[in-house]
């Protein structure tokens, strides 16, 4: 378990550090100031975040777990948080925004915080299963990769 959750950690990492690079790189919004969409570039720079970051967090995950049953854990931590934040949204409705969606959780969310531009808006609900689907392959492949290295067969 503990392999998973330390795959899982450089998976954030990974995918945070991205994201702070792509913002640095496309700027802001992110997210179409009129409709709240996310922007076509920066769905394509999240997308491929997915890659290096499934790719780092399965390969982490494999060093120090050393079987596929850690491998398993990380893909679970992901369908989980996936699936806690769709029962979330059953249950207090649909929303606009991430920030509309935090605010009906917790309460007001300060406008001055840094990255507010992030909670303007909603990634569509395709991008996201598209986002995750991209993570897991990604996340089996870093797997793969740290198996190679190790001399061992990937179905091991």
């Amino acid at each position: 378990m503990g392999a998973g959750l330390l795959g899982y950690i450089v998976f954030v990492m990974m995918y945070a550090m991205g994201a702070l690079l792509a913002w640095t790189i496309l700027g802001e919004p992110p997210f179409d100031p009129d409709s709240g969409a996310l922007t076509t570039s920066w769905m394509m720079a999240l997308l491929l975040l997915s890659i290096p970051a499934g790719l780092a967090g399965g390969w982490a995950c494999r060093r120090v777990g050393q079987d596929r049953r850690s491998m398993a854990v990380l893909i679970a931590i992901l369908v989980g948080l996936a699936l806690l934040v769709a029962v979330t949204e059953m249950l207090i409705g649909p929303t606009a925004s991430a920030r509309e969606f935090v605010e009906r959780l917790v309460g007001p969310v300060s406008t001055d915080m840094p990255f507010a531009g992030l909670l303007a808006g909603r990634p569509p609900l395709g991008f996201a299963v598209a986002s995750y689907f991209v993570a897991i392959l990604s996340i089996v492949g870093g797997s793969a990769i740290a198996q190679l290295a190790e001399g061992t067969s990937p179905a091991s």
